[in-house]
């Protein structure tokens, strides 16, 4: 087969064995909810395609397949939702085209270290924090606006950055909460009125460390932290290109800027 599909399906349905290059259609029609929709790879097959089209509302999607590394999810036809999205196991890299906007549940991708955005639609995705090994998100070729929740990335101990972060132009929220004090950041924002959201203090660069580097890029683009976290952290600078502060609790003191 080179096509299987869901059409507006108010039962689950599961697909299994399916072979290598096969694609996955998953439709709805804007007002339907759809059902848990399930497809599964051939042992054989190293790369998975999942087209979520026309407008699906609802449903848990679930991805299986013991020897998939990539897999492509592609929104097109009109706006779609989905409930919680799990990937196989054994994916690493994992790839999201929004033609149209998609929104998400939690995505759970145990092995994936590399997230692509790319489209023209508005990516929601941060419905629960992404796994812990996702390290590298690019989305410097999404013109749609993203909404991310950034898990908490193992710290490597290098001089390189534990945790990389590219934004497109669209209007980005960036949520970095989920990191603790010791994760080293790189957060490259595009154009468009991007918000970055932290909650541990900003590490300064050294010969041992990167340090944490957030560099805006053209439109106003935000920084938003709690009174605590901006007081906290030394002078640094590897911070630029932001035009405003948000700060999220009654602010005493001083703030180098």
């Amino acid at each position: 087969e080179t096509t299987v599909k869901s059409e507006l399906s108010l039962s689950a349905v599961t697909f299994t064995g399916l072979a290598s290059g096969t694609n996955v259609d998953l439709i709805g029609n804007g007002s339907l909810a759809n059902a848990a929709f399930s497809y599964g790879y051939a042992a054989a097959a190293t790369a998975s395609t999942l087209d979520i089209m026309d407008g699906v509302t609802a449903g848990n999607i679930t991805e299986t397949g013991t020897g998939l590394l990539t897999s492509t999810i592609n929104s097109t036809g009109a706006a779609n939702t989905i409930g919680t999205l799990g990937i196989a196991a054994s994916v690493t890299a994992l790839n999201i085209n929004a033609t149209t906007d998609l929104t998400t549940g939690a995505i759970t991708s145990a092995a994936v270290t590399t997230l692509t955005i790319t489209g023209s639609g508005d990516v929601d995705i941060d419905a629960g924090a992404l796994d812990d090994d996702t390290d590298v998100i690019d989305a410097s070729a999404l013109t749609g606006d993203l909404e991310i929740l950034t898990g908490n990335v193992a710290d490597n101990s290098g001089v390189a950055a534990d945790l990389t972060v590219t934004t497109g132009s669209g209007n980005d929220d960036v949520d970095l909460t989920g990191l603790d004090a010791v994760d080293e950041i790189n957060i490259t924002l595009g154009a468009g009125d991007d918000i970055v959201f932290i909650d541990q203090a900003i590490q300064a660069t050294s010969t041992t460390s990167p340090g944490d580097v957030l560099a805006g890029g053209a439109g106003t683009d935000t920084l938003s932290a709690a009174t605590a976290t901006l007081d906290s952290h030394a002078t640094t600078t590897t911070v630029s290109g932001f035009e405003k502060i948000n700060i999220t609790d009654e602010h005493s003191g001083s703030l180098d800027v």
